[in-house]
């Protein structure tokens, strides 16, 4: 399989809608989460690292949660390896947390290159390939002729993507109109290649998405559609859909027209060549291109993000990381990814036609799939209103807009605390969904809002692209009933978050594996999460997250309260609290699941001042909803 590229959904609405991680949370409550998988019960199937223990086998389950022993009994009918991982099945026969377990199959060894995706995809159950019957389908697909399409095979359209990129699913261009703009975004026609109903459609529904891991990527569609019949490939004909937008000078769109083309790209281009284009540095694909193309997309945008900032859209600054493989395809660094301004280009870009989309169905009443992002609970805003107090941020009263959560952000933009900032604002806010009916998205400040521009990738966007041809009446397309329409959201609903979870599943065993052999060694850490159980803590450099548990965090005698951003002395002082930086020593290292344990060396010094504001506890009566916990003695 090819390199996976850099997810879309990652430029295309940033900061407004990412999900929280489910696995820590600031009061020591278990987050509400969609589930990310199928709904079950506990499953018999176990997915684990087999390790000798004297002479028995023991399993060490994948998932960090799981605190059970378990043994393979039939370990010397089958030849293991240490680093072997492996299924297995558990047979029911359990003494406490010590359970027994038959040896399925092997899946890899733990330092095989790419085994942490195909961990990820064997228990999360996602699909990975297809039938047949689709694969036919796929290999039948054919550029149409011209017909009744536009010929824009003469505009220079380009695309713009990461460097690895294969689905090449939009294309732009832009020129001056007037006092404004006319700009054009051209996209992959897919409902021209999977017709409702078909092996290829029923297959697309199932998974809902494609499915982005670091060097591998699972498609929504066969390679056959998603890297070159529907890829937007550079000097080839291909059929799209497009979004003819007229935009004023301060990026308002005045007006919208949505038609089939089959378009050319006059070039496929990466972010960093149109940034260094940008800032002056072109090369001889740029070169010749900059004056007609790049400058004119760069000026648009430009008026575009006037009428984001007017807008007052949320826009968390939330680091993004890459890992970094060797020609044998083993990973050899974490990166934090740079956003550039062309990354913003797209990004706004896309936003446009989406909400033309939006606003196109819902002025038709057309039955449609819409992304909708409410407003944030008013239980999580007064928690975050708490913390920002405490750190001296104060948050309006009510019912705070994008722009009130921006003006925060930019006040702490240069305070170390600004990290903690944005995740204490990013887990405020709803998780952005799937809905046949229109609510419009808190976050981008928007009315109106659909996905229009990944239909490659998202199954939601094939039904909005079949609801504009049906609703314009370019051509006809089978499009479900409303109650199926609501069937369609709660599945893909679903397979997002799952994706999502197999995402981060991968990225933390990649970040494990890069500190394996690094035990003893002392980081700088941020604590991002209080619970019970101890501290949450991050590496920033390169996002590492692990755990420093009660027992490692020194010999004070401290006090949890539910709900409170810290741990107290008795005498109510705030120990160790959220933002706070540590140094802080690897202990442990789990790579299979993505495990990492510190133990707190000392505090740097500028954490004794983030508290800006005493944090009391009551003295050292502990109260209900308290916890307290003795260091043991060493």
């Amino acid at each position: 399989m090819k390199r996976g590229k850099r997810s879309k959904k990652n430029i295309r609405e940033r900061g407004a809608e990412r999900t929280p991680k489910a696995k820590k949370s600031f009061s020591g409550k278990k987050p509400a989460a969609a589930p990310a998988g199928k709904p079950r019960e506990k499953s018999a199937i176990i997915y684990g690292l087999a390790t000798q223990i004297g002479r028995a086998w023991q399993l060490k389950p994948v998932t960090r949660k799981d605190n059970n022993t378990y043994t393979i009994i039939d370990a010397k009918k089958h030849p293991l390896s240490e680093g072997d991982i492996i299924r297995a099945v558990i047979t029911g026969e359990a003494k406490g947390r010590n359970q027994n377990v038959v040896f399925g199959a092997k899946i890899g060894h733990q330092d095989d290159p790419g085994v942490f995706h195909v961990l990820a995809t064997l228990s999360l159950e996602l699909p990975n390939e297809f039938s047949a019957a689709t694969l036919a389908e796929a290999a039948q697909g054919k550029v149409p002729e011209l017909g009744r399409r536009r010929d824009l095979r003469e505009v220079p359209l380009v695309t713009i993507d990461d460097i690895d990129a294969k689905d090449f699913d939009d294309a732009v261009y832009a020129e001056k109109s007037g006092a404004g703009w006319r700009l054009i975004v051209a996209i992959a026609d897919v409902a021209h290649y999977v017709a409702a109903g078909s092996a290829l459609d029923k297959e697309a529904f199932i998974r809902g998405n494609s499915v982005y891991f670091p060097g591998h990527v699972i498609p929504m569609l066969p390679e056959r559609l998603s890297n070159d019949m529907c890829s937007l490939r550079p000097h080839t004909p291909r059929a799209a859909l497009c979004c003819e937008m007229q935009l004023d000078n301060a990026g308002k769109i005045k007006s919208w027209e949505f038609y089939r083309a089959l378009i050319r790209s006059a070039a496929r281009l990466t972010y960093r060549q149109v940034q260094d284009a940008i800032d002056g540095r072109t090369d001889e694909t740029t070169a010749p291109i900059m004056e007609t193309v790049i400058t004119p997309l760069h000026q648009c945008f430009q008026s575009l993000l006037k009428a984001r900032v007017a807008r007052g859209t949320l826009d968390l600054d939330l680091p993004e990381y890459k890992v970094m493989f060797d020609d044998l395809g083993r990973a050899v660094d974490i990166h934090k990814r740079t956003r550039l301004d062309s990354h913003k280009l797209i990004e706004e870009m896309m936003i446009a036609a989406n909400v033309c989309a939006a606003k196109e169905l819902n002025k038709r009443n057309a039955p449609a799939l819409y992304r909708v992002h409410d407003a944030p609970d008013p239980v999580k805003l007064e928690f975050a209103r708490d913390i920002l107090n405490t750190m001296g941020f104060k948050l309006v009263k009510g019912a705070p807009q994008p722009r009130d959560f921006m003006q925060i952000l930019n006040q702490a933009k240069d305070h170390l605390e600004a990290p903690l900032i944005n995740q204490v604002i990013l887990r405020t806010q709803s998780q952005a969904v799937y809905s046949p009916m229109h609510g419009g998205h808190f976050g981008l400040a928007l009315t109106h809002y659909t996905h229009f521009t990944s239909p490659i990738r998202r199954y939601s966007d094939l039904i909005v692209h079949r609801a504009l041809i049906n609703a314009l009446n370019i051509d006809r397309q089978d499009m479900p009933t409303a109650g199926v329409l609501s069937e369609i959201a709660i599945h893909i609903n679903v397979t997002e978050r799952r994706a999502i979870e197999a995402e981060r599943q991968v990225m933390d065993r990649y970040r494990a594996m890069m500190l394996t052999g690094q035990e003893g060694h002392i980081f700088s850490v941020r604590i991002n999460g209080i619970s019970r159980f101890g501290a949450f803590v991050t590496i920033d450099a390169s996002g590492a997250d692990g755990i420093i548990p009660m027992r490692y965090l020194g010999r004070d005698y401290l006090i949890w309260q539910e709900g409170k951003p810290y741990l107290a002395n008795r005498g109510g002082k705030a120990v160790y609290r959220l933002g706070q930086i540590l140094n802080a020593k690897l202990i442990e290292v789990s790579p299979i699941s993505g495990g990492l344990v510190f133990e707190v060396v000392n505090k740097s010094s500028d954490s004794a001042e983030i508290p800006r504001k005493p944090l009391r506890t009551g003295g050292a009566s502990v109260k209900s909803g308290q916890r307290k916990f003795r260091r043991p003695k060493k």
